[in-house]
């Protein structure tokens, strides 16, 4: 049976509504491209169109907050908003270790880690999911959430989405803006591979800082892709990063079929649903994009890019013009994430005795300092997003995945007296004679940032939700095959929400619910209008034939969505504590790998506990990293799927304490730095204590600084 199908209705026919070809909102974008404005609001359907499709979708309602959302509901996305602070707990045994829970919160990852520990039977009484009851704002209710193994890589591996064609084009459409505007207003609305990443100068001019990500970008470009062209990338296949974000992103359906659901969580490509990749434009273009779907192949490894084209008949069949998408490929490994999925997640671990707290916003991490110059999360301070109450919660074990909105993960580095009164007081602090900032080390301390994440920028896209009215007397079953396929083209997508049979007086018609996305529009979390105008107007309606006989539609709703991008536009992960693993910067895979991202923020929970507990190296758990040697992987009773490099991908683990400006006592410094060169210190001579420790702290402070 269908998942995604919702039965039939009755209604009679004074109930029907007239669909507007989504007219009221094309001619808003309109507006806003004659103006040059970005989009900014919530663009929505006449409310009798929102009544109407309420009333048949409740589910896509609750589920992607459609017609529900309002301008408000974006202020976390503003500046500092959603900013994290991490603090040095005053009164770290305040509350009893047994107190602490297992938190999860943000997205789908972190979602799908308590989903899995609830699942486990290991401690589901101690799972704590939470948000911040905003996620139809979310990137993860903005996109498409489709499962495309090949689209997990940086945009890099397509010829026209570097530096140079990026600023090409964006010099070109703002001269045809000002000197051809017939022209290109056209170009927008007919030219169905219009629609290519642009930079926003402006924004990039107010934080030049951001120039970091796209040289380090480049840089990952020529590494990987080289110039386009076979044998020129600076890496081998093995050592590309697609090698790694592909095979990451084919562990979805494994792991996402360990939560044994009532429905399906992965909906994998099958006949009925093909995971499609539609070729449109020329046939340089089409040739162009088999190159880089056999470039990425090759990357891979493996069968797991595995797909087969369609015979022009079978195209047809589905209801699409040949004339207008010449190819397409289904790609047998690729699915699809219902809708669904997240409610049920919730329900999945509040029946297994777990919490869920949908008004959650997180805005402080408590730690303490450990004798050996780590630190340990304490507890997390939270505001209840309804009441505005502050309310602190004791801390197991800490899982952050919180999105593009989060860019700033904060230390504030305690006073002098403070951090002295902490030390002498701590219980957790073995060392006799720990050191404490000396005034080079708070000095650099202020120069340096005190965020611990890896520079990140938004890259904004438009998300769009349409309704579709087919009159099953006129457009004949196999023909609505293509409003089930879930569709990739370059730099767009469309899936399907929900479809339901609505008989309508004397009539019957099939009605489907879809999601499109596409652009890339950076720096900026607001998205340019002519993109919905393009995957709209120049892909959506001759791609599925919405002008056809006997088929309606209107635009439902259609806004901003923004995604999180570093230098390496596909993941970070960070442990900065003993008990603390968040994956941020994820771009536009965040759905194609949430599952993955979640098992692997629990292999590295165990690496770094075993780091704090000095049973592991530095070097060995980097080296464990490299080499996916994860064993006893938490809330997961089968083999260690994880396959590649992953240290790349993984931040400085101590950058809490060193930001701090506390290091550890100078024996365990030295032993620390011995152990790191190879040398066993039990055959190295004792340091005396005769060496100014003031001189060293110095000397380190420096080194680490301009090691950096």
């Amino acid at each position: 049976m269908d998942p995604l199908y919702d039965g039939s209705v009755h209604l009679d026919s004074d109930r029907n509504v007239n669909f507007s070809s989504g007219n009221k909102i094309l001619n808003e974008l309109t507006q806003l491209v004659k103006t040059n404005e970005p989009l900014s609001e919530i663009l929505q359907a006449p409310d009798y169109v929102l009544d109407h499709f309420s009333n048949l979708f409740p589910d896509i309602v609750q589920s992607n907050s459609v017609g529900k959302l309002h301008k408000d509901d974006f202020k976390l996305w503003e500046k500092s908003n959603n900013d994290i602070k991490i603090e040095l707990d005053p009164n770290p045994n305040a509350m009893d270790d047994s107190d602490g829970f297992d938190v999860y919160i943000g997205g789908p990852a972190a979602l799908t880690g308590a989903a899995l520990q609830a699942r486990s039977k290991q401690n589901p009484q101690k799972v704590l999911y939470g948000h911040n009851g905003k996620l139809g704002v979310s990137n993860w209710k903005g996109s498409a959430s489709y499962v495309h193994i090949r689209d997990a890589v940086p945009v890099y591996y397509w010829p026209n989405n570097h530096g140079v064609y990026l600023t090409y084009a964006t010099v070109k459409h703002f001269l045809q803006r000002y000197l051809q505007p017939d022209k290109y207003m056209k170009d927008i609305c007919e030219d169905p591979h219009w629609n290519k990443l642009r930079f926003n100068f402006i924004n990039f001019l107010k934080e030049p800082s951001i120039l970091k990500i796209f040289a380090k970008n480049q840089i990952k470009a020529l590494q990987d892709v080289g110039l386009h062209i076979q044998g020129t990338a600076l890496n081998p296949p093995e050592k590309t990063t697609a090698h790694v974000s592909c095979h990451h992103a084919s562990l979805t359906q494994e792991i996402l079929d360990e939560l044994n659901a009532s429905k399906p969580f992965f909906l994998k490509s099958n006949k009925d649903a093909y995971a499609l990749s539609v070729f449109l434009g020329s046939k340089k273009e089409v040739a162009e994009t088999a190159s880089v779907f056999n470039h990425i192949k090759r990357d891979a490894g493996g069968n797991i890019l595995e797909y087969r084209f369609l015979h022009v008949d079978e195209i047809k069949e589905r209801g699409y013009d040949p004339n207008f998408v010449p190819k397409a490929a289904a790609f047998s490994n690729d699915g699809y994430l219902p809708p669904y999925i997240g409610t049920d997640m919730l329900k999945m671990i509040r029946d297994e005795g777990g919490f869920v707290n949908e008004k959650l916003q997180l805005l402080k991490i408590l730690v303490q300092l450990e004798k050996n110059g780590d630190v340990t999360v304490t507890k997390i301070v939270w505001k209840h997003t309804e009441s505005g109450e502050i309310k602190t919660t004791p801390v197991n074990t800490l899982y952050l995945s919180l999105g593009p909105s989060m860019k700033r993960l904060e230390v504030c580095q305690p006073s002098e007296n403070q951090l002295k009164d902490i030390l002498n007081t701590s219980d957790s602090i073995a060392s006799p004679n720990p050191l404490v900032p000396s005034k080079i080390s708070k000095s650099l301390n202020k120069i340096k940032s005190q965020n611990l994440l890896k520079k990140m920028m938004h890259a904004s896209g438009m998300s769009i939700v349409f309704i579709v009215r087919v009159d099953k007397a006129i457009v004949p079953e196999s023909k609505m095959t293509r409003f089930r396929d879930h569709i990739d083209g370059h730099n767009k997508h469309i899936v399907r929400l929900s479809e339901k049979q609505v008989h309508i007086g004397e009539k019957t018609y099939q009605y489907f619910v879809l999601q499109t996305t596409g652009g890339g529009y950076f720096p900026s979390k607001e998205v340019h209008a002519e993109t919905g105008l393009n995957i709209i107007k120049a892909n959506a309606i001759p791609l599925l034939g919405l002008n056809d006989e006997g088929v309606e539609f209107d635009i439902l709703q259609a806004r901003s969505c923004a995604r999180g991008v570093t230098a390496q536009n596909v993941f970070r992960f960070a442990a900065p504590a003993s008990n603390m693993v968040m994956i941020y910067g994820i771009g536009g895979i965040g759905m194609t790998t949430m599952a993955p991202n979640a098992l692997l923020m629990k292999a590295i929970m165990t690496l770094r506990k075993r780091l704090a507990s000095g049973t592991m190296s530095v070097s060995e758990f980097q080296q464990r990293l490299k080499t996916s040697q994860f064993v006893g992987i938490p809330h997961w009773n089968k083999p260690n799927p994880f396959k590649r490099n992953y240290a790349q991908f993984m931040d400085n683990p101590n950058l809490i304490s060193q930001k701090l400006g506390v290091v550890a006592s100078l024996g365990k410094q030295i032993s620390n730095r011995y152990t790191r060169l190879g040398i066993n210190t039990d055959d190295r001579p004792q340091q005396t204590k005769s060496i100014p420790n003031s001189l060293i702290k110095r000397a380190r402070s420096i080194s680490r600084y301009f090691h950096k």
